[in-house]
């Protein structure tokens, strides 16, 4: 821990924070208006002790490897692990629900490399965690739990190198300038793995544990087989997250479209959910088929009427309607395993309610990325417009500070309304447009209202007709073919300034021209 101290000193040292801008500004640098919220401010502190937390199950294994005591750090170890991933986890999670609440583009998850190097990491020591129960239970998976906690940390310095080194300036948003340390980084990466997985190396052949049982199905079984699939999703995510790094070693670097994710993770969702289903109805010895059947036959009838639910509401596909089900399936039987548990005593109702978390949480993966509906208005003043089943009218804009900070929208379903009040307004700190939404929560759903822009009758008698496309999609526009073939983030680390491209292929009489207009 002292070493890893030490190095931090290191890097304030080489690159301090405290260190004097060229130009004082009169009344400080301020802070961007997105940041200035509520979730903002309590996100990378409980991001951040998430992190650190993670080094001390990486402390107790170094220091068990080193004293040959392969069992003695378990006892500490998971509580550490426990609060590693309970705050890691916490922090992500925060940060989703920031973006939702305050950029104003409706989601909490882009796949952003840096966004992922966090949660790899959260998902090594989840997958700890299920290891840890099986050794304090049966004694097993000694050498897989080391290794997770050596991985663990590894990832969270691997992270840091991510967000910090400047290797994803052209490819993330939340990505550093380079800033001169990338070697600093590197070596303790470096250092890391040689007093880590070396050490584990050296001692492999001396770390005993008794043997899992596969002649039949069981609760060891169970949790080894939670391991491998949390695993699972971490490597493919580490993967697309890498793949600026990995591609630029053998040419141009480039990294793989949001579909990858999507695709890579969307089995091992449906495999999480299943053994959260499975493993509370099944004890740590084989059990007969006839009990263990019977055991499921509650979860399992609730799961058909969830999936029949799920197929009327428009979840047709096989593989969303699988992880529909799935998830389901993990959320029911916990939560029967909880209302049984809770009366015996709630000191056991940990697992249960954790999982029913996860259960909701992949239910609400689903629902938000399959089942939300876009329009875009132009609301003139006084002149209701109807979209789904909601009548908006744009009343007035108040003069708040800055002037024209809240438009006013009267939102009415026929029974119920209410006041929408969305945010425009111009910003001083960098000198543009600033937006932010309003949103309504439903029980089963939000009503989210976000502004593009406001004109005056002038600008808008004169105004052009806009034009929506996605990636690859080509459309003609005054005898232009025109195709959209992905972002140009290049210039966002200037100093002081933002600027996003799209990259356009333009062609006309047979002749291709690529243009890039910046916003």
């Amino acid at each position: 821990v002292s070493a890893f101290s030490a190095f931090l000193y290191l890097l304030m040292l080489v690159k301090s924070p405290f260190e004097i801008t060229p130009q004082t500004p009169a009344d400080g640098a301020g802070l961007n208006p997105l940041l200035q919220d509520p979730w903002m401010a309590i996100h990378p502190p409980i991001l951040f002790i998430g992190y650190a937390a993670a080094l001390f199950p990486f402390a107790m294994v170094v220091s068990a490897l080193f004293r040959r005591r392969y069992d003695e750090w378990l006892a500490s170890g998971f509580a550490w692990t426990l609060f590693a991933s309970a705050t890691l986890g916490a922090g992500i999670i925060i940060g989703g629900f920031w973006a939702y609440d305050v950029l104003g583009w409706g989601g909490y998850w882009g796949w952003d490399p840096v966004e992922n190097s966090s949660l790899v990491p959260w998902l090594v020591l989840l997958a700890l965690i299920h290891g840890q129960v099986v050794q304090k239970s049966k004694g097993a998976l000694v050498r897989t739990n080391i290794a997770l906690a050596l991985c663990a940390f590894l990832l969270v310095l691997y992270a840091t190198f991510l967000t910090r080194s400047g290797v994803l300036t052209d490819f993330s948003v939340h990505s550093f300038v380079d800033l001169g340390i990338s070697n600093y980084l590197i070596g303790v990466m470096a250092a890391g793995l040689i007093v880590g997985p070396g050490l584990f190396v050296a001692r492999f052949r001396e770390i005993k544990a008794p043997k899992i049982e596969f002649s039949g199905f069981s609760r060891e079984l169970a949790l080894l087989l939670s391991i491998f699939v949390l695993c699972t999703g971490a490597l493919f995510t580490f993967a697309g997250m890498s793949s600026p790094i990995l591609t630029g070693l053998v040419g141009k670097a480039s990294q793989v479209d949001v579909s990858f994710y999507n695709k890579v993770n969307l089995p091992v969702g449906i495999g999480i959910a299943l053994l959260l289903g499975v493993t509370p109805f099944i004890g740590w010895s084989n059990e007969s088929k006839v009990p263990l059947l019977r055991r499921f036959s509650l979860p399992l009838a609730l799961t058909l009427l969830s999936c029949v639910i799920a197929y009327v509401a428009g979840v047709t596909t096989v593989l969303l309607l699988a992880f529909v089900g799935s998830a389901a399936f993990g959320l029911i039987s916990n939560a029967v395993v909880a209302f049984r548990q809770y009366r015996s005593g709630w000191i056991n109702l940990g697992g249960p309610l954790s999982h029913i978390g996860v259960g909701l949480l992949l239910i609400g993966i689903v629902a938000s990325g399959n089942f939300d509906e876009k329009a875009q208005l132009a609301l003139k003043a006084g002149q209701p417009q109807s979209v789904f089943g909601y009548q908006l009218t744009f009343n007035t804009v108040s003069q708040g500070r800055p002037a024209g900070e809240f438009i006013n929208i009267e939102v009415s379903d026929g029974k119920n309304s209410y006041r929408a009040t969305p945010r425009l307004y111009f910003s001083e700190y960098n000198q543009s447009m600033m937006r932010e939404p309003d949103i309504k929560v439903y029980p089963l759903k939000d009503l989210y209202i976000s502004p593009l822009e406001m004109r005056t009758p002038a600008a808008e008698s004169a105004h052009h007709p806009a034009y929506e496309l996605t990636k690859g999609e080509v459309k003609e526009i005054a005898g232009f073919k025109i195709k959209f073939t992905g972002f140009d983030m290049s210039q966002h680390a200037e100093a002081g300034s933002m600027a996003v491209g799209a990259i356009l292929e333009v062609e006309r009489g047979g002749t291709m021209k690529q243009i890039t207009p910046l916003l």
